[in-house]
């Protein structure tokens, strides 16, 4: 079985020099790897300088309830739907 064109993983539209690519730590990077064309520096692990690629980095980080340890994001969220279902549940007798 052939791989797929890592190009075709990275953009819907190859041509269109458009796509994303993360990676997570742990992740480290030899110095034959390119990404998008752009050869990564294997001292930053992010492409190379003067390269023709974007680079963006998103630090994403997570706040949680002393108490407990939960998420406080995923908390807030399922409180949203829950009061939803609590407010749809009422009105059918209000």
């Amino acid at each position: 079985m052939l791989s797929p064109d890592p190009l075709s993983l990275l953009s819907p539209d190859p041509l269109s020099g458009e796509g994303s690519v993360s990676w997570g730590e742990g992740v480290s990077f030899g110095g034959s790897v390119s990404v998008m064309g752009a050869p990564i520096d294997i001292n930053t692990q992010l492409p190379a300088e003067g390269s023709n690629v974007n680079t963006k980095i998103t630090i994403w980080v997570d706040f949680k309830f002393k108490d407990n340890g939960e998420s406080i994001l995923p908390f807030i969220e399922k409180s949203i739907n829950n009061v939803e279902v609590l407010f749809v549940s009422l009105s059918k007798h209000i």
